[in-house]
């Protein structure tokens, strides 16, 4: 079962929105963008790995956008920068 988690990323707090296979929301939440927050909700994903999901993380592209994908990428996490210029809403 895949799992997608979108990532609206700020400078002080990071919220997301964890989607299943079957488009229900698994969880929705705030992180600290500091390296406890960062912790925590890679210590989430990897939980939802262990139990056999293919897990895919989507962050916008902003100031601080290297820094949290090189920490949940040195986790094994796929990670997928989107360009919100670029994006465009799929119903």
């Amino acid at each position: 079962m895949k799992m997608s988690i979108g990532v609206d990323l700020h400078k002080t707090q990071f919220t997301v929105c964890c989607l299943s296979e079957d488009r229900k929301v698994q969880q929705s939440g705030i992180y600290p963008t500091k390296d406890l927050g960062l912790g925590a909700f890679i210590k989430k994903i990897l939980h939802w790995i262990e139990e056999g999901y293919e897990v895919a993380v989507a962050v916008e592209s902003t100031g601080n956008t290297r820094y949290f994908r090189n920490q949940v990428m040195e986790a094994g996490i796929v990670v997928k920068i989107v360009n919100t210029l670029k994006f465009k809403i799929v119903n």
